[in-house]
């Protein structure tokens, strides 16, 4: 099955936004993909974030399948298992690790390991996995979570958002250090959770809060109350920083330590005199504490007395890690110096308080250090934060840094948001933040995924074209390349892939090209000349041996170096043999085709005997992809094709778009019906379909193969999904409204069907006037008209731009959406039927 996508919806905007989940066996094959689906998507896998401007438009705009490969075609820089907020990574490779909880919503803003392949998590997700856990759980090696690891926490009346939120974490012994915006701490299950405010020990073990242990820094509601814990190796005194003023009822200006030993729990007087504190660290030989503040890095005694400081100028130090042999202090923060040393947002300082002259990454200017960590054996240091490079190498907020000499390693998670938290235990990086991929897989626009049935499913295929605009006519070097239309030979050897680009692979393909499969070469035979416009719509026809595109195109231009080599640019170009051409003086041959032309599928030469109408009218999409403003003249805003399709018998060829008034007949449509074979080919039949409201945009369409009929997917003045009964019909030309309409209160963009179930997606929440809230995807049973009750809920402010049936198999939406149900699920998603559904 293959579908062939689309133009592109203006007017809108929005960002995007799961661990890899394992996934369920293959459901029992059905003879046709029917109601009832699985409202989750299963597996799951996403797009990346594009680089600024516009770093949330990691858009899929076409998918095309055949056997077990799913093309997907769009605006994205790489293809991943998802990861959602929190996920671990080789520490050598970078690999992601699989079957670690999905975080469903909220942030991982802190990590600690616990010393036997696990993780402790703290941040503000309320579950993992969909088990309750308020903020704080325990990750076995396995990646599963403890079900004996069980604290509650409990927040103040006034803040119930942050009840649970923890932002700082340390291990040492039996005990785990909890720092957050709680203010209560005890286990679920139990009667009466304990007073803790901000800062708590529990058992590493069960989770218990420590009824002896509390410091109390005071119920106060400022953020950060609590951002920085940690412990002396033996274990005898804590370390903390945050935003307070008083710890167990003595003043304390945002820095503080609590004493427990043989003489019982108590308050150190330890106050050091160095202003706010950022982090800290303990030296492994309990001799320092190491302090991270605003004017940079300061070392004290046990008692509070300095030792040397390394102050920064241009900002702050955020981040500190401490090497195991206690040598050196990696530093991260705002600062541009650190001793008088120029560094860019991290630099090593010896433990003489001098700074390390080989160690220097320097982040690209703009970049935001806000994780680190160094390896166990003091080899790497692991960076995070808000950055695309390290250096001038592509590096998407995450990288690591040889520790001695500074020099970049080839370790590359790609990371797809910013990262917050970092901490490494033995072969692996445990990473928190605001991500949604690890470990991508770099794609430029076009990519593969694999659907073959058990553990491979989702994962990225070798497949990677490259496509590129580098500065032919009408492609400038600064414009990114976009695929938006897809479709794929039946036998799987040929894919047809339509867009906005001037290169594949480094060979001269304008806007149009056919790929050679599985590897992905550019085909040397077939070349489509220049497409004077994006190319929106593909459809592939192996009975007739012929190609169709649409777009917003109005010719089709064959260069010189084909003159006299090829039919479309022979001797007949521009004479009366070929009244629709026109030879210009540089040799190149013109062929005038309006959003819609017919190539041979082999060769790309064009089909002379096929020119379809000419769109005069206006349209919501116009030159480019571009919108047009109001009041422009001339081309702009005449339209383009979106959808192509041909009936069951292949007499009829349907094409519905933004386009209008079809050869200045004053007759505004959006979708129209031409002959496809005889002399007549290309020119209006005589039962055409009617958009309604006078010509409302149709951004899809469908024929269903059994019966003939005709779906659609319309925008404008509220969505619709429709579908038509088509015949050929005779006598004059007369428009036909559908035979049933579904009304949304959005754009609807795209539809597919199998045998009696017909999906729709686009941008809307509810149809039939309200009677039915539909997040973003729809079904109806297009045989009794009536809604499935099915609402997957996509979280968008854009919408779906694709939707394919795969027969007896799955049902895959594409588009920008960030969240599926409530659950992390960028770019695409694939539903699957559920067990014992009814064909």
């Amino acid at each position: 099955m293959s579908t062939n996508r689309r133009g592109r919806v203006v007017g809108m905007l929005t960002t995007i936004g799961v661990l890899a989940e394992m996934v369920a066996p293959w459901p029992a094959s059905a003879d046709v993909l029917n109601i009832p689906l699985s409202k989750n998507p299963t597996p799951t896998f996403g797009t990346e974030h594009l680089p600024s401007p516009s770093q949330f438009s990691a858009r899929v705009w076409a998918t095309a399948t055949t056997g077990n490969t799913a093309y997907v075609g769009g605006e994205f820089t790489s293809l991943a298992p998802t990861t959602a907020s929190a996920g671990a990574v080789d520490g050598q490779n970078g690999a992601p690790q699989s079957g670690f909880p999905k975080v469903d919503s909220g942030t991982v803003n802190v990590a600690a390991a616990d010393g036997r392949g696990g993780w402790f998590v703290g941040g503000s997700f309320p579950k993992l996995n969909g088990v309750q856990v308020n903020g704080l759980a325990h990750i076995l090696a396995d990646g599963s979570l403890d079900s004996n690891f069980s604290p509650a926490l409990v927040g103040p009346a006034a803040q119930p958002s942050k009840s649970f939120n923890v932002t700082a974490l340390a291990t040492n012994g039996p005990w785990l250090y909890v720092g957050g915006e709680f203010t209560k701490f005890g286990a679920r299950g139990t009667s009466k959770a304990q007073a803790r405010n901000h800062i708590a020990r529990v058992s590493a073990s069960s989770g218990t809060v420590d009824p002896a242990w509390n410091p109390d820094t005071g119920n106060n509601t400022a953020p950060n109350p609590v951002r920085s814990i940690a412990v002396s190796p033996d274990g005898s005194t804590v370390y903390f920083a945050g935003n307070f003023t008083t710890v167990a009822g003595q003043p304390r200006p945002g820095i503080g330590a609590f004493v427990s030993d043989a003489a019982g729990n108590r308050l150190s007087p330890w106050v050091p005199p160095v202003g706010a504190v950022q982090a800290l660290a303990v030296a492994p030989d309990g001799s320092r504490v190491y302090l991270a503040n605003g004017n940079g890095l300061a070392a004290v005694d046990p008692n509070g007395a300095p030792v040397w400081n390394a102050g920064t100028s241009g900002g702050a130090v955020n981040e500190l890690a401490v090497a195991k042999d206690g040598s050196t202090v990696w530093v991260a923060g705002d600062f541009s110096s650190v001793a008088g040393q120029a560094r860019n947002k991290l630099a090593a300082v010896r433990n003489d308080g001098s700074v390390d002259p080989g160690f220097n990454p320097a982040p690209d200017t703009g970049s935001t250090i806000s994780a680190l960590t160094v390896s166990e054996d003091d080899t790497k240091v692991y960076f995070g934060g808000k950055f695309t490079k390290v250096r001038g190498t592509v590096r998407n907020n995450m990288a690591a840094a040889d520790a001695r000499s500074g020099a970049l390693t080839p370790w590359d998670p790609n990371a797809t948001g910013t990262v917050s938290s970092l901490s490494a235990s033995g072969a692996l990086v445990y990473a928190g933040g605001s991500f949604t991929n690890l470990g991508a897989t770099p794609r430029t626009y076009l990519g593969a995924l694999d659907i073959t049935p058990g553990p491979a499913f989702g994962s990225a295929l070798p497949f990677a074209p490259k496509l590129e605009n580098l500065g032919s006519p009408n492609h400038p070097a600064t414009v990114t390349p976009v695929v938006q239309a897809l479709d794929v030979s039946p036998d799987g050897s040929r894919l047809y892939v339509g867009g906005n680009f001037d290169h594949i692979n480094g060979v001269p393909r304008t806007n149009f090209a056919v790929l050679n499969l599985p590897g992905g070469d550019v085909d040397p035979n077939f070349d489509a000349g220049e497409p004077q416009g994006t190319v929106r719509a593909v459809r592939y026809e192996p009975t007739l041996n012929l190609v169709y595109i649409g777009g917003d195109f109005d010719s089709v231009v064959i260069p010189a170096s084909a003159r006299l080599h090829r039919p479309d640019n022979d001797a007949g170009c521009g004479t009366g043999a070929h009244k629709d051409s026109q030879l210009l003086t540089n040799n190149r041959c013109v062929w005038a085709r309006s959003k819609l032309a017919a190539l041979d599928a082999a060769t790309g030469v064009v089909d002379m005997g096929f020119q379809g109408p000419t769109s005069t009218g206006p349209g919501l999409i116009g030159n480019g992809g571009k919108a047009c403003p109001q009041g422009s003249t001339g081309t702009c805003g005449t339209g383009a094709v979106l959808a192509i399709q041909l009936s069951p018998d292949k007499h009829q060829l349907y094409a519905s778009g933004s386009f209008s008034e079809m050869d200045k007949s004053g007759h505004r449509n959006t979708i129209m019906a031409l002959y496809n074979d005889g002399p007549n080919r290309g020119k209006l039949t005589p039962w055409q379909p009617q958009a309604p409201a006078n010509g409302i945009p149709i951004f899809d369409c469908r024929v269903d193969q059994a019966t003939g009929w005709l779906f659609g997917a319309g925008g404008g003045a509220g969505g619709r999904a429709m579908r038509w009964n088509p015949q050929i019909g005779s006598g004059g030309v007369t428009y036909n409204d559908p035979v049933w309409v579904h009304l949304f209160d959005g754009d609807s963009t795209s539809v597919d069907v199998s045998d009696s179930i017909g999906y729709w997606g686009g941008h809307f929440d509810f149809l039939d006037g309200g009677a039915y809230r539909r997040k973003h995807a729809a079904a109806f049973d297009f045989n009794n008209n009536v809604a499935q009750n099915w609402d997957p809920e996509f979280d968008t402010s854009e919408g779906i731009f694709t939707v394919e049936v795969v027969p007896h198999r799955m049902v895959i939406y594409g588009g920008n959406f960030s969240r599926v149900n409530r659950r992390p699920q960028p770019g695409i998603a694939v539903f699957l039927p559920e067990a014992g559904g009814q064909p």
